[in-house]
């Protein structure tokens, strides 16, 4: 017969086992058997701005107003990394390389900054600017990342190199709301805040194509198709524009609920648009000629700053002020 100290030592060690069994039961993340419609994933103390998933679907990356730079295992919401005091005030801007070990960020200061995933490590810092920085892209290859900001300028940059390669002086007036990469990354594709879209030889950065006066009001949001060949731009006054690539050609239009459009992603069969905006609005859109609302998210409370979808396109995720990162089911 066992002694009674080591009876109780095995009964706590069984109890122990039992608790931690129940609470990891009770949790649910996406990609896990249990998923959870509405799932928040938290973590920042402040609001979230921006977030990136890494190109096979094990990651997911937000920088937020706490000046931190937080990255989860997409698969069940497990923290990888959090990094500090990345940035001065807010990180406005987050980018994982398409081998998922690098991490680039670009804040209110001008800098961007490359990170180890692993580690945590600072590896580079790109300096030169001093106006905020607002958007963040790494381009298909992953040999360059693009910057744009407040001043309206577009940075080139060469990730091996670790140097500047080019800078689009006033590439738009008043400043860069969204970049994206089109025709596998031989075109650049900026909004501004002047209300027109730019096409950009990639990486030349000769300006291809010009489109003004189509939006009503400031262009703070781009997103391009998976298949590269549609593009949706948002505005202010709540309106989404479709426009066919690489032409540009304009497409179906969308009035959303959502006021200010930040952010836009599509599905990867291309076929859906995620919207987000202010008020926490989160809806569907077909991506027809004639598009549809096919559901409307609830769950966040406050701005809605950026929006993707998960690799298999089961899950929409959002993110915005009020701190956390929520997924849904695409599918009721």
């Amino acid at each position: 017969m066992l002694p009674a100290f080591m009876i109780r030592e095995r009964a706590t060690l069984l109890l122990f086992a039992l608790g931690l069994y129940l609470t990891l039961a009770s949790i649910s993340f996406p990609g896990s058997a249990c998923g959870q419609d509405g799932l928040p994933l938290t973590g920042p103390s402040d609001y979230i701005q921006d977030i990136d998933i890494s190109r096979d679907g094990k990651l997911i990356a937000a920088g937020s107003g706490d000046n931190s730079i937080r990255v989860w295992r997409l698969q069940d919401g497990m923290p990888i990394q959090t990094i500090q005091k990345s940035h001065v005030l807010c990180v406005n801007g987050v980018a994982l390389s398409p081998d998922g070990s690098v991490l680039a960020s670009a804040g209110y200061h001008g800098k961007v900054k490359l990170w180890s995933i692993t580690t945590g490590e600072n590896l580079h810092v790109f300096e030169g600017q001093t106006a905020r920085l607002d958007s963040i892209k790494y381009s298909p290859d992953g040999k360059y990342l693009v910057t744009g900001g407040l001043d309206g300028h577009i940075l080139i940059l060469d990730v091996v190199g670790r140097t500047v390669v080019k800078t689009l002086e006033k590439a738009h007036e008043y400043g860069i709301g969204e970049l994206a990469f089109a025709r596998n990354g031989k075109l650049l594709v900026s909004s501004g805040f002047d209300k027109t879209i730019k096409v950009w030889t990639f990486p030349v950065g000769k300006e291809k194509k010009v489109v003004k006066e189509q939006h009503e009001d400031v262009i703070i949001s781009l997103a391009v198709s998976k298949n590269q060949k549609l593009m949706a731009s948002g505005c202010k006054a709540g309106r989404v524009l479709l426009w066919h690539l690489p032409k540009a050609k304009k497409g179906g239009k969308i009035q959303t609920d959502a006021d200010h459009v930040y952010a836009l992603a599509f599905s990867p069969d291309s076929k859906r648009l995620l919207v987000g905006g202010l008020r926490g609005t989160l809806e569907l859109w077909t991506t027809s000629r004639k598009p549809k609302l096919i559901r409307t998210f609830e769950g966040h409370k406050g701005i809605i700053k950026d929006v993707a979808f998960s690799p298999d396109g089961k899950w929409v995720l959002a993110a915005g002020h009020d701190n956390e990162i929520r997924f849904w089911k695409t599918e009721k």
